[in-house]
């Protein structure tokens, strides 16, 4: 079954690496469960979990971006895909605008 809304979700980090790590990959199953392959767009993504295959992954590398400037980038960069994507709905679990 798949389901024409597309919904991303922006997160720090997609992996098992905390509370919002786990509450992340809950979100991915459930929206997997309902039809959805929501679009993840995030800084790191380990693609050993058994969620990496319910996804779309997108990763913002931000490794030679200056820490006071991450921000700004991340929130750059996910405008960017939510356009590419036509996303019609973003979860976010991290700050952006």
């Amino acid at each position: 079954m798949q389901n024409d809304l597309r919904i991303g979700i922006s997160c720090h980090s997609f992996c098992l690496d905390g509370g919002m790590g786990r509450y992340v990959l809950l979100l991915t199953r459930g929206l997997s469960s309902l039809g959805y392959c929501p679009v993840v767009i995030s800084k790191k993504i380990d693609t050993s979990l058994p969620e990496y295959e319910f996804i779309d992954p997108m990763k913002i590398n931000t490794t030679l971006i200056p820490q006071k400037l991450v921000d700004r980038y991340f929130n750059y960069r996910l405008g960017q895909i939510r356009r590419e994507k036509k996303l019609d709905l973003i979860l976010s679990c991290n700050r952006n605008t």
